[in-house]
């Protein structure tokens, strides 16, 4: 009779043993908000604010949303921002290398020399002055590549021609020029036509640090 209690016992305890305990219940995950980038409205008649240029000496004006960021190794920088066309523009921003004041003409002469052999007639060169400091801005057309067409990653590829778009800022210091350059990365002709007038916009705000003037001498 204790043996059979004892050996009752045993399976109770066992038995007692597989019951455990039901598992703590984890909140549900709650969806991340995530901010709303800027609408076209806001891009086109929305308020703007003065960005500094960060590696060249000048500002802009552009849209909220507009900023400029560096790579991951601090050594480039880039104004990056949305356009109303649904495009991602990014433009990178560098010092160039020093000239002497007589090589911007032999460089200006160049450009145009380049943009009158272009039996396509999209080549552009420009050279205007803010104050002191040469602005010389070259467009043209290059060969198609891949690009995406939007901010949607599931975009598209846009493979219309390379719409190549540079602004030099030609800064006297001595008997020499400092030379920056804001260049538009990976922007295709499709891309350009798209928001052509919005670029223009902002780039006309861009302005030495030291002048109070657009950098077209427009108000």
């Amino acid at each position: 009779m204790k043996r059979l209690a004892f050996v009752f016992g045993i399976c109770l305890f066992v038995l007692g043993c597989d019951d455990k305990p039901a598992p703590p219940k984890l909140d549900e995950a709650k969806p991340v908000e995530t901010m709303a980038g800027p609408t076209t409205r806001d891009l086109l008649t929305g308020p703007r604010k003065t960005i500094p240029l960060s590696y060249i000496p000048m500002k802009v004006t552009a849209p909220v949303g507009w900023q400029v960021e560096a790579d991951s190794a601090g050594a480039m920088a880039f104004l990056k921002g949305p356009t109303p066309a649904g495009n991602e523009v990014q433009i990178q921003l560098s010092q160039r290398p020093t000239m002497k004041n007589d090589g911007l003409e032999f460089l200006i002469a160049g450009a145009k020399e380049k943009a009158r052999k272009d039996t396509s007639g999209s080549s552009k060169v420009d050279l205007r002055h803010d104050g002191s400091v040469a602005i010389l801005e070259r467009q043209s057309v290059g060969e198609p590549f891949a690009a995406p067409s939007g901010t949607d990653e599931k975009s598209v590829a846009d493979t219309s021609p390379e719409y190549r778009w540079t602004i030099n800022f030609f800064v006297p210091r001595n008997r020499e020029l400092l030379q920056y350059e804001m260049n538009f990365l990976g922007l295709t002709v499709k891309q350009f036509k798209a928001d052509q007038t919005f670029l223009e916009s902002i780039l006309r705000t861009v302005t030495p640090e030291t002048s109070g003037e657009p950098a077209n001498g427009a108000p």
